[in-house]
């Protein structure tokens, strides 16, 4: 009975330094070119996932490792 919204891909997934970047709030430099870096500002999936709703739970793996992120 609670609403709710799935996102489900294929893609490679995130090891537990990327899913930390992923859920840290902002960048110092957000015009450095850092191929590693998800997002410009370090805003957008916070920002994105707190307008949608009240809580995000993030569910991720890789080959070698999985990792679970709640805002």
């Amino acid at each position: 009975e609670i609403p709710m919204l799935c996102i489900i891909d294929d893609g490679c997934g995130m090891n537990h330094q990327e899913m930390l970047q992923m859920v840290s709030f902002g960048h110092k430099q957000p015009d450095a070119d850092d191929p590693n870096r998800i997002g410009r500002f370090g805003i957008g999936f916070k920002t994105g996932a707190m307008k949608l709703g009240k809580d995000a739970l993030v569910l991720t793996q890789t080959t070698n490792s999985r990792s679970i992120a709640f805002l």
